[in-house]
This record gives structure tokens, C-alpha cells and sequence, in this order.
């Protein structure tokens, strides 16, 4: 906070100069560090004329508060009086110009003895002009208890001095309170899904209220702390140079900014884990580059930083449910951009078989850190914080029930009496067709007849699926008794067959015969004799996979020749059924394709020629049938059609010239890729204007009643906060919150959705699905503060889950609310001399404020004026005839130019010292020290303009008046001025 002194009349050369007390005193707590125990001596200090500057020219000394000597601590200023007098004082204390302050009351600090010389104001001599010097004053390290406050309330200090001096704005604003956004991208886990496998599970997102709100501990050059009105951009306030780095030093912070997860609900078992460094943006933006900002993991929440180190790849185990970050580094390029820090959590669970965590929810809580209850200044570290922050939801484990038990392995046989070459496999999937992870399978082997037992004995074995939801039986041995039969695996209420067959010939792997179903002819009833005779599928290439096209090799045997196989079918589907599937018929007179009622065969195929039904299409060129000796070898070209997508089983049926057959045989699952939806196109793509509607087509080649999910969001970037972001599924149409964490809604046709950003209008908003495509309509309000050129972003997804991702689809431009001249204080007076304070806001922000003119005159003209130019360039004057400018005085994010730097024309002066810009969320305030020239005499008009980045303005605006005195008559000369005479 810096104070600027104007006027007065300087102390006279070798008089003391005199001291106040000055008082600060706060709208809430003061929670500066005390330094000196008992006696309240804080980290507070005040500058006298920025010593350490390079405006300045002086040396820091520091004047350390003394209770033992009544706070004495008096000094000498040089350039007092207009002869460029001293003040006197003792010599333990000279030439101090930083000042330590006391806490006097809980919510104030006083500084104590501080010498404020008047700066006065006067003609330089041989000039005409007059003078101001300007007197500043720079209160640093001063930390306030914020949590007292809502967001956007103000914070505002009451200044007073014993003994009193006039004060033009006693009682300051320093600026609004922002809230950090903290949100949890929460997620539902089955319990049948986590494993011992570290996965990811849910994301925790910090957002900056405000730009520069994440600080590291020091600046990126220490030196910059030392140097006043630099922005530190860190936990540690103004360092004065000299003093060593103890944390007795005033300014000095214990730690960056950290960010405290503490972790409740976590199951017994479930590990969390959390990566040990983060970063966020990169610069230059979209090149891999340096990240704006990093955070690491640290082993304390108090103490000194100490680096986590990683215990999973890139991530570390999360110790008693607590995790803290601190900042490691910011980049100078990030003080204006507001930063997201996201945090990925991931899981594992280390159970016995069988066992799952316990379903339930579990939270976060999101705080910075340290916490404290003490909310006034004290000896503890800072920075420190009071824990205000609820609870998210994180994750949910849900319970995970089997609704579904299919038979996995390749079924075989093998020789009476010996080892089957694999043993069974069941695969066990739940809710949604996922997988279902440590669920435990009973496998059975019948106990009369041809049968097998487990490897140990016995013929009952349990077995746990994996992740993959694939339960593996003991390896099992089969009996004396020739003949197919059947395994059983089960789950609860579930069974489901494993076929297999003992032989008392050659070895007959991946055997797979479905007996008794109404699907072809029906087998021969076959003695043990006759079924080692007859034909069988002996293998199958590839024996699993997925893709929309492939080779199928399919190789039957018969015992007496491939002469005497008569027929194959080979039939894919999702069960056994012919109606809606792709079945292909071998025999003599070639290959043949089904059609989808399975009433007609299309064929024979050509080596150059194809069929298709809805399902597939049969390739002639890759198709083929071999016969040698006892094989036939079946190869089939096939592409399916994307609306077969699915899981799918491969049946395969064949009977010898005699009738006889083993019956269908199930061999392995491929895998039809799903069609996925798609974004087909948003009408206008390219828009403008605060109301719109909207018209988004969607398409899915399965059909509209497959789309599960579509997301529409408007924003200048990619992301779902502060957005207008819509959300479309069975629920209805619904419009996600500010903070993207929850959703308002249904709409219904005579209702509006609204938030910060648009409003969504029921009048001229539908859904409507007609075959394949979707089509959503929005009628849409868009707000002025979310004013700019907006991206059009759309997402989809099925049922099963597919989905292209986000498609960038078009753009529109809300118009932007021009800005704005709020005020102007004084708004009326007179003098030769003022500090002026002109508000100017915009609505989208104080950056989008580009220039802003002020202007001085009697009548509204630039011409012998006192004319004034804010703009990126700086604070400049223009010339007489408005024709050049002066200056720049120096520009940054806050501007406290250079004290001795003045701009002038024959109308006014313009001060470095006490002018400066500070920014404040949509507001701006420029602060100009003005003297003016008696020639410029009499009440003049005070004019303003501003505009905006895009060229919006409200036009010059009369805000005040303001009487320059004008200058007093003289005598000037008489001629001649002695002589003698009557006449």
C-alpha cells in the first residue's frame, strides 16, 4: 500500500523534522508474524521514499521498533527545506527510512516515531514553473484474516496519525476478496474392477480466484524482494536488504503456498496414490516447453519442504490420508493468467482372493496449508491458513454383482487316462458387460461316466477371476469312459457348460460340442465306437480376436478321410441362432452364405465374386477349401458390417456322408468393433450475438437410440468451468453450474436454465431422434460479462461407452459490454495542486481495458489543455497542441512510477510520485499527481474516455469540475523608475 504526501512546508534547514504516529486500521484481523514476543513487534515495515529503488538512490536502514526507548527512533532526511536543511537525530538510528510496526490492537499496527518531512512545493530557480515533490510512504508485509470475509467483499483500511495531518482518503479499499474454485471430477468404481494394479480414480481441480494466487516461497531472483513496488510473486513480502535470512526477518514466509488433501472413507485395504510433482501450463503456450507452474509433494504439512520421494513410477503412496503440495516454481509469464492445478488420485487394493473392498463413498477435503484456529497476528508460521473447505465426494465403490457367465476356454479332448492340454475357463462379467475381477467360480466334473478329476483329486474346484474377469480351473485328468461330456462352471444361480470329450484314439485338441440344440440337424445318438469316428473340428485360426475384417481358418478331421465329410456350417452370432447372423454353409456344391432369416443361401462363391447379408460380407478372393487326407481345411474372408458390432461366438457344425456328427461345437469369442457415434455438424457454425439457437446433429450408424450422452460447451478454451456447458441424455436436457460440478435441470418446454455464463430457454429447445441421427436444438442467452469469441465443443457417446472424443465443431462471438468511466474523486474543487483517482470498469475484466484519455480544459478541446493518455505504453501528457506526447512515466500490472520523473506543458505538471494504475478484477483506477500553472487559471471541465481491446467505448463522459486559482495581479515595472521634474 503506498501513501503519497503533497504540499505543507518543509522543515527548515537544522530543525528536527517532525514525527506522527501512524495508525493502519483493518476491516478484519491483522495476521502479520510477531517478531518480538510480548512487545508485538511485527514483520510490518514502512518505507520512507522507497529507499533501495533505483528511482531513489537511498540505502535501506532499518529502524527496529524498541520498546526500551518508548519506540524513539528519529532521523535524518536530507533535502528538508527549500536550502536542503537536515532533521537531527541520535546516531544509533540515522538516516533510518524503513520503520517496524507494532500491533496495537487486533485488527491495527502503528508505526511509531516516523519522520514525515512536508515535501512543500516551489519555483526552481531561473523557472517559472512550480515544483511538487512528493513524500511516499510504503507500508509492506502486512497479512490480514481473510476468512472472516465472502467472496468479492472488500477489504479497506482506516489511516490516522497522532498528531493529526489532513488526510485525503482516510478510510482505503485494498481490494476484493477471491475464492479459490476446488472441485472433484468424482468417480464410481465397481468393486469387482480394483486389483492390486495402481489405477487411476478420480482427479481433484484447484482454480486461481484470481491471477497470481499460487506463490513459491521466494521470487525467482531473491534480490527482487529487496527492491520496493516489485510484485514478488511469493509467500515472503518485502526482504530489506542486509538483514540475514532468519525467521526473525521481516517478510520472511516458512513456506511456498501449499495445498493440503486429506482423505476420509478410504476402504480397508485401498491405497491411495497421488504423483509426487505436478505441473500447469507451459510457456510459451502450446509448445512443450517450461510449465508455468509446479507443485511437488512434501512430507509435512508445517515444517520445511522435503520432497516425497516416488514409491509407484511417478507417484508415491498417500501416508495416514493426508497429501501436501507446495509451489516450486512460478514463471513472471503466469502473474495474469488464472491457473488450474490438477491432481490425479489412483488406487489399488491389496486383498486375498475372493475379497473386495467394502462398498461406500469416500471424500476429500481440500484445504491450503498449515491450518490453524488462530485468525490474529502471532509468532507461529506463515503463511497459515483457517480450514473453511467442505467435503467432495471423491469416489464411490459400488457393489459389483455377476449378471452374466460365459464358457472362456477352447474346449479339447484328450486320451482317456491322461492330462487335458488346458484346463477350464470361465468368463465372469457384471453391470454393463465389464469384467468382474476376484469372483469366485465353482468348476465341476460329472463323477459318473465319461467325466475327468482335478489335478490332486476330486472334481469340484474353486478359482477367483482376474482383472481381466477370467477364472482358471486346476489342470484336470480324464477317466476311463469314452465319450463327450460336459463341465460346469457357476456363479451363484449361473451355470454354464464346458464341453468336452475322452478318446481312445489321437489327441483331439480345442474339441467344442454343444449337444441337443434345435439349431441344424440333430446328431446321430452315437455309441462310444461310433463318436470316436465320427468328424470333429480339430482346430481354428486365430483362436481369438477382434476387427471388423479377418481370415478364419477352420480344419475338420475325419478318421475314415475328408471324403467322407459331407457338411460344415460355421455360424457366427451372440448365441446360438441362425435368424440375424452371419452363417456360411460348406458342402459340395461350394461355400455359401445365409441370408438374415436364414432361409436362403446366397452361392456358390467365386474366387472373384462376394456375398453379404446384414451382418457380413463373404470374400471370394481369400476364401477357400482344401481336402487332405483325413483334414478339410475351411478358409473364410470376412468383413462384418459395423451394426453387428459385439461380442461374438464361433459355432461349427459338421456330419459325415453317413449323418454322423458330435452336434455344435463352440469354439472361441471375437470381437465385432461397436459402431461409434459421431458429431455430424452444429448449424450455425459461425455465429454472433447474445441469443442463438442452436441445432446439433448427432449420428449413430446402429441407430439414435444407441446415443447415450451428448455434451455441448461454449467457451473461449477448452474447459467447463465458468462455461456454458450443456449436458443431454435419458435425463433431459440439463445446464452444468460455474464450477462444472453439478448439473440444474431437467428444462421443460416453458422453463430456463440458467448460470453465470448463458441461460438455456425451454421455447425453442428439443431433442428429437429419427433413425440414426439426433437432433438437439438449443435456444440459447448468453450473458454480457461472458462476453468474446467463444469455441463450440461437442462430445458423444453410446450406449457401451464408445465415443470419437471432443470435436472442435464452430465458434460464435457474445458481444462484449463496452467499459466504462465510474468515477472520478475529487469530483469538485480547486487548487494549484491534486492527487486525482478516475475509476474506469469493464465488465469482462480490468485486462480488456485498453486505453483511457483525461482531459482538462474549460471548453471540450484537446488544445492548450491539460491532456492525459493511459494506455500500454504508459502515463504520457500530450504537448500544447495535442500534437505529441510526453512520457512515458514507468507501466506495470500496479505502477508506482519513478518520484523524481515529471512530464509537463504549459497547462500542467504531471508527478511519477503518487501516480499510479492499479488493477482489480473489473475494475481500474489510475491515480494522477497533478500540479497546474497559474496561466491555466479558471474552472475547468473534467472529461473522460475509455475503450476496450475490441474498440467498444461509451464516448467522452463529463465526470467533474475542478477551479484553477487563477494567478494574482503584480506590479511589473514602471519607466522610469527614478528621475526628477515637474512634468
Amino acid at each position: 500500500m503506498l501513501v503519497t504526501c503533497l504540499g505543507g512546508s518543509p522543515t527548515p534547514a537544522g530543525a528536527d523534522v517532525p514525527t506522527i504516529n501512524l495508525t493502519l486500521a483493518f476491516n478484519t484481523q491483522v495476521t502479520s508474524r510477531l517478531l518480538g514476543g510480548s512487545n508485538n513487534l511485527t514483520e510490518a515495515v514502512l518505507l520512507i521514499n522507497d529507499p533501495g529503488s533505483q528511482s531513489s538512490g537511498l540505502t535501506q536502514n532499518f529502524c527496529p521498533a524498541d520498546p526500551s526507548v518508548n519506540f524513539a527512533c528519529r532521523t535524518s532526511v536530507s533535502g528538508t527545506g527549500y536550502g536542503g536543511g537536515t532533521g537531527i537525530s541520535p546516531l544509533q538510528y540515522a538516516n533510518a527510512n524503513i520503520y517496524q510496526g507494532v500491533l496495537t490492537a487486533a485488527d491495527q499496527i502503528t508505526f511509531f516515531n516516523v519522520p514525515v518531512d512536508p515535501p512543500g512545493s516551489f519555483f526552481p530557480p531561473g523557472s517559472s514553473q512550480i515544483v511538487t515533490p512528493v513524500l511516499s510512504l510504503r507500508f509492506k508485509n502486512i497479512r490480514l484474516n481473510a476468512s472472516a470475509f465472502r467472496a468479492q467483499d472488500f477489504a479497506s483500511v482506516s489511516i490516522s496519525t497522532s498528531p493529526g495531518i489532513p488526510i485525503s482518503y482516510p478510510l482505503v479499499t485494498l481490494g476484493t476478496v477471491s475464492q479459490m474454485s476446488r472441485n472433484v471430477l468424482a468417480e464410481q468404481i465397481p468393486q469387482c474392477s480394483v486389483s492390486s494394479t495402481v489405477e487411476p480414480a478420480f482427479t481433484v481441480s484447484l482454480v486461481e480466484g484470481s491471477a497470481n494466487s499460487f506463490h513459491p516461497q521466494f521470487p525467482s531472483t531473491i534480490a527482487d524482494a529487496s527492491v520496493p513496488g516489485n510484485i514478488g510473486n511469493s509467500t515472503s513480502g518485502f526482504l530489506i536488504s542486509g538483514l540475514p535470512r532468519t525467521v526473525a526477518s521481516p517478510g520472511l514466509a516458512d513456506f511456498a503456498t501449499r495445498i493440503k488433501l486429506t482423505f476420509s472413507g478410504t476402504p480397508q485395504g485401498v491405497t491411495l496414490y497421488v504423483p509426487v510433482s505436478i505441473n500447469s501450463g507451459i510457456f510459451p503456450p502450446d509448445s512443450p516447453s517450461t510449465p508455468t507452474l509446479t507443485a511437488a509433494l512434501t512430507s509435512t504439512e508445517s515444517g520445511p519442504f522435503s520432497l516425497v520421494p516416488a514409491t509407484n513410477g511417478e507417484m508415491a503412496a498417500v501416508s495416514n490420508n493426508v497429501a501436501v503440495y507446495e509451489v516450486v516454481s512460478v514463471l513472471p509469464e503466469s502473474l495474469t493468467t488464472v491457473e488450474t492445478l490438477n491432481i490425479p488420485v489412483s488406487l489399488s487394493y491389496a486383498g486375498s482372493p475372493g475379497s473386495s473392498p467394502n462398498a461406500g463413498s469416500a471424500s476429500v477435503q481440500i484445504d491450503f496449508a498449515p491450518s490453524t484456529s488462530t485468525v490474529v497476528a502471532s509468532a507461529g508460521p506463515v503463511p497459515s491458513f483457517v480450514m473453511t473447505s467442505p467435503s467432495f465426494g471423491s469416489y464411490s465403490i459400488t457393489s459389483c454383482a455377476v449378471t452374466g457367465l460365459l464358457a472362456y476356454s477352447a474346449s479339447q479332448g484328450t486320451l482317456v487316462n491322461t492330462t487335458f492340454a488346458n484346463p477350464l475357463q470361465a468368463l465372469v462379467k457384471g453391470s454393463g458387460v465389464n469384467p468382474v475381477n476376484d469372483s469366485a467360480i465353482t468348476f465341476t466334473l460329472p463323477t459318473n461316466g465319461p467325466g475327468a478329476l482335478f489335478a490332486g483329486g476330486g472334481n469340484v474346484a474353486v478359482a477367483y477371476s482376474n482383472a481381466q474377469g477370467i477364472a482358471t480351473s486346476p489342470q484336470l485328468i480324464a477317466n476311463a469312459n469314452l465319450g463327450p461330456f460336459n463341465a460346469t462352471a457357476a456363479s451363484g444361480a449361473m451355470t454354464v457348460n464346458l464341453p468336452l470329450i475322452n478318446l481312445p484314439g489321437a489327441s483331439t485338441p480345442n474339441f467344442s460340442p454343444i449337444p441337443n440344440h434345435n439349431l441344424g440337424d440333430a446328431p446321430n445318438a452315437l455309441s462310444a465306437t461310433a463318436a470316436a469316428a465320427a468328424p470333429y473340428l480339430s482346430s481354428l485360426t486365430p483362436i481369438a480376436g477382434s476387427g471388423m475384417s479377418q481370415v478364419f481358418s477352420f480344419v475338420f478331421s475325419d478318421a475314415g478321410g475328408a471324403n467322407l465329410i459331407s457338411n460344415r456350417t460355421i455360424l457366427f452370432n451372440s448365441t446360438l441362432n441362425g435368424i440375424s447372423a452371419c452363417t456360411i454353409q460348406v458342402d459340395g456344391v461350394g461355400i455359401r452364405l445365409y441370408s438374415d432369416d436364414a432361409s436362403t443361401v446366397f452361392g456358390p462363391l467365386t474366387p472373384s465374386g462376394s456375398f453379404s447379408n446384414s451382418q457380413c460380407a463373404l470374400n471370394g478372393s481369400g476364401s477357400s477349401v482344401v481336402n487332405s487326407g483325413t483334414t478339410s481345411t475351411v478358409t473364410l474372408s470376412i468383413t462384418f458390417t459395423n451394426t453387428f458390432g459385439g461380442t461374438k461366438y464361433i459355432y461349427a457344425w459338421v456330419n459325415d456322408i453317413f449323418g454322423n456328427s458330435l452336434g455344435w461345437q463352440t469354439e472361441t469369442i471375437f470381437t465385432v468393433p461397436e459402431p461409434t457415434p459421431s458429431v455430424v455438424s452444429v448449424t450455425p457454425n459461425a455465429a454472433s450475438g447474445l441469443s442463438q439457437v442452436f441445432s446439433f446433429v448427432f449420428s449413430d450408424a446402429g441407430g439414435a437410440n444407441l446415443i447415450s450422452n451428448r455434451t455441448i460447451l461454449f467457451n473461449s478454451t477448452f474447459n467447463g468451468l465458468s462455461a456454458c456447458m450443456v449436458q443431454v441424455d435419458g435425463f433431459g436436457i440439463r445446464l452444468y453450474n460455474d464450477g462444472a460440478s453439478a448439473v440444474v435441470g431437467p428444462l421443460t418446454p416453458s422453463g430456463t436454465l440458467s448460470n453465470s455464463q448463458c441461460a438455456l430457454n425451454g421455447s425453442g429447445s428439443s431433442v428429437v431422434n429419427s433413425g440414426t441421427t439426433s437432433t438437439v436444438t438449443l435456444s440459447v442467452t448468453f450473458t454480457t460479462a461472458f462476453g468474446g469469441a467463444k469455441r463450440i465443443y461437442a462430445y458423444v457417446n453410446d450406449i457401451f461407452g464408445n465415443s470419437p472424443g471432443w470435436q472442435s465443431e464452430g465458434s460464435t462471438t457474445v458481444p462484449v459490454p463496452p467499459p466504462s468511466v465510474v468515477s472520478v474523486t475529487p469530483n469538485a474543487g480547486s487548487g494549484t495542486g491534486q492527487l486525482f483517482s478516475f475509476v474506469f470498469s469493464d465488465a469482462g475484466g480490468a485486462g480488456l481495458i485498453s486505453n483511457r484519455t483525461i482531459l482538462f480544459n474549460s471548453t471540450f478541446n484537446g488544445l492548450s489543455a491539460c491532456l492525459i493518455q493511459v494506455d500500454g505504453v504508459g502515463i504520457r501528457l500530450y504537448s500544447d497542441n495535442a500534437s505529441t506526447v510526453f512520457g512515458p512515466l514507468t507501466l506495470g500490472i500496479e505502477l508506482f512510477p519513478d518520484p523524481s520523473q515529471t512530464v509537463s506543458n504549459s497547462q500542467c505538471s504531471l508527478f511519477g510520485g503518487g501516480s499510479s494504475i492499479v488493477y482489480s478484477d473489473t475494475t481500474l483506477t489510475v491515480n494522477l499527481a497533478i500540479a497546474f500553472t497559474s496561466a491555466f487559471g479558471g474552472p475547468k471541465n473534467i472529461y473522460a474516455y475509455v475503450n476496450d481491446i475490441f474498440g467498444n467505448t461509451p464516448g467522452w463522459q463529463t465526470v467533474g469540475t475542478f477551479t484553477v486559482p487563477a494567478a494574482a495581479p503584480a506590479v511589473v515595472s514602471v519607466t522610469p523608475n527614478a528621475g526628477s521634474g515637474t512634468s
